[in-house]
Order: C-alpha cells, then sequence, then structure tokens
C-alpha cells in the first residue's frame, strides 16, 4: 500500500489529557495551558503504511499535508502526539518556510525534563522523544549540578545528528558535553521515562553522573 495521510476532524477534543501531560515540556509556548479551555473541536493530521519508507521521506510526506492544513485551517494551538511538544501554529510554518531555516525536528522530536523526587542531591532526567518514532534512538541523560538549559541544547543538536546521520554512535563512543573538553560516554539502554525505547543514554562521569559517580 501507498504511504498516505489521513486528516479528519473531531466534534469535540478528544485528546484533551494528552494536551493536558505536554503541557510541562511545552518551554516554547507560554500560552499552551490556556488553549485547552477554549478549544471546541480538533483537526486530526496522521499517517498510514507509510513506516516502510525512509523516515526522512516519510516525515517530509507527513509536514507537506500538515502545513497545508495550518494554512486553511490555522487552530489555537498544535500538539506532536508522537512527541508530546506543544507549538503556536505559525511558530511551526516559520520553521518549514523555504524562506527561513528549515528545521526538520521542530515539533518532531521534543526535549523534556524532569525531577527526581527522591534525590537529595536534586538528579535531573533529561530526554529527546520523537526519534522513536522513526526507528531511531532518543537521547537521555542522568546528572546533576549542570545547567539543564545547556544539556536541553546538546540534547537536541545529538538529535539532529541521529537523525541526519542514522544510529551510527556505538556503545563507548563518546559526545562533545557542554564544553569543548568534554567527552561523555554513550550506550544504547532503555529510558528510564516512559514511553519505554531504546536510547541513548549519556554519561557526564563525574562528578555529575546520577549518584555522584559514573555509571
Amino acid at each position: 500500500m501507498p504511504a498516505q495521510t489521513v486528516v479528519w476532524c473531531a466534534p469535540e477534543v478528544r485528546n484533551a489529557a494528552r494536551w493536558t501531560e505536554a503541557i510541562p515540556h511545552a518551554r516554547n509556548f507560554n500560552g499552551a495551558a490556556a488553549i485547552l479551555p477554549q478549544a471546541r473541536t480538533e483537526i486530526v493530521v496522521t499517517e498510514l503504511f507509510a513506516r516502510f519508507i525512509h523516515y526522512k521521506t516519510r516525515l517530509h510526506l507527513f509536514q507537506s499535508v500538515l502545513i497545508s492544513v495550518l494554512e486553511v485551517a490555522p487552530p489555537l494551538g498544535l500538539l506532536f502526539q508522537s512527541s508530546q511538544k506543544i507549538l503556536q501554529p505559525q511558530a511551526y510554518l516559520q520553521s518549514q518556510s523555504p524562506d527561513g531555516v528549515y528545521q526538520p525536528l521542530f515539533g518532531a522530536v521534543n526535549v523534556r525534563q524532569f525531577r527526581v523526587s527522591d534525590s537529595p542531591a536534586g538528579d535531573v532526567v533529561m530526554d529527546s522523544l520523537g526519534l522513536c518514532e522513526f526507528g531511531l534512538p532518543d537521547i537521555q541523560m542522568h546528572f546533576r549540578d549542570l545547567n539543564c538549559g545547556q544539556i536541553a541544547g546538546m540534547l537536541y543538536s545529538l538529535a539532529e545528528y541521529i537523525y541526519d546521520n542514522g544510529d551510527i554512535v556505538e556503545d563507548g563512543h563518546t559526545t562533545q558535553g557542554v564544553t569543548e573538553r568534554d567527552r561523555w560516554k554513550c550506550r544504547h539502554e532503555m529510558s528510564l521515562i516512559k514511553p519505554a525505547r531504546v536510547v541513548l543514554d549519556i554519561d557526564p562521569g563525574a562528578p555529575f553522573a546520577a549518584g555522584g559517580r559514573k555509571r
């Protein structure tokens, strides 16, 4: 079967729980929480029979249809269910504009942040969500005493690298951390945070690794 994209309009908001779950990770959209009470309906854009084509072609096909829908029926907000990313529709259109800098993962991949509640040292887990939709590993890091904004940028950059080149980072390889001198080891493992999936875990080593020691 050829890859297809389906667009349908629901008579009511059926994915309110998914929207609410994604709000804590909507760092680029301060008004995300105010949208749901205003919404009366939703338009769903999804795909069928697309998992067997190359993931870059698949994303491009989906984006093309989504852009057309946003131009015809602009919504209050945009939720990517596979990445838990909430965006302003105009911001998304700008990220896909041929007149600007094309950002293929804008929306398709999100970086999330979780505080470990029972950690007296203030441990944090940050991960990407969305690459798993393309059969690629998401990125994960469990750390303390590092700037979360810098880690978010590093994780997103690494997600872009994996999207561009595939799952080529092998266990034991290193990646640059937040400074040019940082060389942090990588390994594939199961995710700490749902949904369960394979991730590329980044180990910053002592004293920044979870538990204050190298894992």
